[in-house]
């Protein structure tokens, strides 16, 4: 008799497995394979070194690849384009050591593999998962729960997937099971390449014991699994120590960076700090005003730089005092409406960028202030790339507090040509906060050393509403957000002043 579930009813479904070539991806491979499921296996390297894969059942992918688009449909077209019943996307990388050590190559691989890929893989096989009805399952990871400064890539990228998955859930509800599960350390090859020796991974639990409970969580409903009874402790404990006690005072600022500092939220936080007397250095790609700031404010450096392509200018940076990583993009609309590369470009400018900056800026000790979202809490189905990049911005956060003091803000609905653009209803626009407001609860929760900033009471009430009934912010979010999204009125455009 079979010991796994479902290996009659099972028959034959198709069930695709990323980093399906070693650990826990080569273990759930054989699971699914013993319980009747035809299993593909998608993996970096050449077919004939593993044994249990064939040319009929591999794909053969680079998932750091920046055409991975076109190399996964290539592969996906050589074993004959089946349509898959589940896709449990297992691939990821890390890096064990201080962010300011990573190299931009390291970074800019680890989140195309661990967010980026699974994004962009389950938009290309969405519509045969919708036809099919099936199941969606990202292995994420308990570290979400805790700061990682030691991973703060890895947990930052981790946190994101989460944040993706939320917002998709609430989209895809009745259509597609969208599940996250999340293991703790397993004793796997991935914890060797970045570098731990043997005698750390020896207590961790095996990739086949952990495998096995993860095999078994994905023939349940649970939305979300954290593998382990310990496991399951600190995700309850570990929020507290991500939002921990504040810091003491912060001592007045006297050079600021802000990148997207010549419109909108950046551009308020700007004038704010000028009128505070501080010396603002402004990066942006909007050169008519950037330059028309600088005209005015004599305390004003304007960089023109479009944050995608150069962030040299970054290197032979006066030292500053605080950084503000305002600047980002938002894409709008049913995810399976969504071009992928829309949804690159959004994952490039609101985690990448912040992620480099913060490596490349580290040794200036500075305070930092991240502008992440309010979906942190309530979710954005409409735009869920954006809430990925949002949550794992906001995770960096906690992951950077010992190097210096964090805040992160979680704005609602702001009064700006950007939230403009990308609501799907602007009729209630006058309620939303100023931008100048804003910006003075930013500058007062940063003198305070506060490790959050929730501004507004109708953004206090959300928050709580998710944290305390995550599943009616969710049903809001989806009426007053997603419902108001029609089918192809995609409002997507390179936005928010990078």
């Amino acid at each position: 008799m079979n010991q796994y579930p479902g290996k009659d009813k099972a028959l034959r479904r198709n069930v695709l497995i990323t980093g399906a070539t070693d650990g826990l991806g080569l273990s759930l491979f054989r699971f699914f394979s013993q319980s009747g499921y035809q299993v593909f296996g998608l993996g970096r390297r050449p077919v004939d070194e593993f044994p249990h894969l064939s040319v009929e059942n591999y794909l053969q992918v680079d998932l750091a690849a920046s055409d991975l688009v076109q190399r996964f449909r290539q592969a996906w077209e050589a074993v004959g384009s089946p349509s898959f019943d589940i896709v449990v996307h297992n691939a990821g990388v890390g890096y064990l050591g201080d962010l300011s050590e990573q190299s931009e190559d390291s970074l800019r691989d680890l989140v195309r593999v661990n967010l980026t890929a699974p994004i962009l893989i389950t938009r290309i096989l969405l519509s045969d998962l919708l036809d099919s009805e099936g199941k969606i399952v990202f292995i994420s990871s308990v570290t979400t729960s805790l700061p990682t400064p030691s991973f703060a890539a890895y947990g930052a990228s981790k946190a994101a997937l989460e944040g993706f998955t939320r917002s998709l859930r609430v989209e895809l509800e009745g259509r597609v099971e969208v599940q996250v599960i999340r293991p703790g350390a397993t004793r796997t090859g991935m914890h060797q390449k970045v570098g731990m020796s043997k005698a750390k991974t020896r207590l961790f639990a095996s990739p086949e014991k952990v495998a096995k409970e993860i095999f078994l969580a994905i023939q349940g409903k649970d939305r979300v699994v954290t593998v382990g009874r310990m496991n399951k402790l600190v995700t309850l404990v570990g929020p507290l120590l991500k939002w921990g006690p504040r810091h003491f005072k912060n001592p007045a600022c006297h050079n600021v960076l802000i990148t997207g500092a010549a419109d909108g939220i950046g551009k308020a936080l700007t004038l704010f700090y000028l009128n505070q007397g501080c010396r603002v250095i402004g990066v942006d790609r909007n050169e008519e005003s950037g330059r028309a700031l600088s005209t005015r404010h004599k305390k004003f450096q304007f960089i023109h730089a479009d944050l995608f392509q150069d962030l040299r200018w970054a290197d032979t940076l006066p030292t500053v005092d605080l950084v503000i990583h305002n600047a980002g993009i938002n894409s709008t609309g049913p995810f399976e409406t969504l071009e992928s590369e829309e949804q690159d470009k959004v994952i490039e400018l609101n985690l990448v960028v912040p992620l480099l900056l913060c490596a490349k800026l580290l040794k200036h000790r500075a305070r930092t202030v991240f502008i992440s979202s309010l979906s942190y809490f309530v979710s954005y189905p409409g735009a869920s790339t954006y809430a990925a990049t949002k949550d794992g911005l906001a995770h960096l956060a906690c992951s950077l507090q010992g190097d210096s003091h964090t805040l992160t803000v979680f704005p609602g609905p702001v009064r700006t040509s950007h939230d403009r653009r990308h609501s799907p209803d602007n009729r209630r626009e006058a309620s939303r906060m100023e931008p100048n407001h804003l910006a003075r609860l930013i500058g007062a929760a940063h003198r305070r050393g506060n490790r959050m900033l929730i501004p507004g009471l109708s953004a206090k009430g959300a928050a709580i509403l998710g944290l305390v009934l995550p599943r009616a912010a969710e049903k809001l979010m989806k009426k007053v957000i997603y419902e108001r999204f029609q089918p192809g009125n995609k409002k997507f455009k390179n936005e928010g002043s990078p």
